[in-house]
């Protein structure tokens, strides 16, 4: 392989007008970098996983260290130091000793309580789609009578805001939104 900016192989070294060979020297920071870097994952992964005390029908979501996730309502509480999380998966209804999961604690990565829910942007995108879907039905519809356009506009963008978030919103509810359990 040749290097045809330089005009010579890529593999030979680049030689000094006196004819001595230039060597690559060592570069401490880079070494000292990826220690560094080493000693700060190695203390991230010594820290608990989660640092104030999680209530009985806490809703989380655990991330596991083979991949996957186990999402759930707490049956006992979880403190810090505790040995496993013992939770009723989804959905809750009828959870009985034979649904509960029992999971080591050390098997779990990276703890998510639920924090709300997605009902705002629902909202929001809701109304945005029918308001695509409806202000235009509105000012074609209202053309043929003597109702001012800003004013059949101003309609369309109510309905939208009423139909079209209302909408949104029941559907967004169901989605859960997620936050750090610490």
């Amino acid at each position: 392989m040749t290097n045809e900016f330089l005009g010579r192989r890529a593999s030979t070294p680049r030689v000094a007008q006196e004819g001595t060979v230039h060597k690559a020297t060592p570069r401490p920071g880079i070494a000292a970098a990826v220690l560094i870097l080493g000693l700060a994952a190695t203390a991230k992964a010594q820290a608990p996983i989660v640092t104030r005390p999680l209530d009985t029908t806490t809703v989380v979501r655990l991330h596991l260290a083979g991949g996957g996730t186990g999402q759930g309502r707490l049956v006992v509480p979880y403190t810090p130091g505790s040995p496993t999380f013992r939770y009723c998966p989804l959905p809750f209804a009828g959870c009985t000793g034979e649904r509960e999961v029992v999971l080591d604690a050390s098997r779990v990565t990276r703890v998510e309580v639920q924090v709300g829910t997605r009902a705002g942007r629902g909202f929001v995108i809701g109304s945005g789609v029918a308001s695509l879907l409806i202000v235009p039905f509105f000012v074609a519809a209202g053309s043929w009578g003597d109702t001012p356009r800003v004013l059949l506009i101003g309609q369309g963008v109510l309905v939208s805001l009423v139909v079209g978030g209302g909408l949104g919103a029941l559907i967004g509810s169901s989605a859960p939104s997620w936050g750090p359990a610490r």
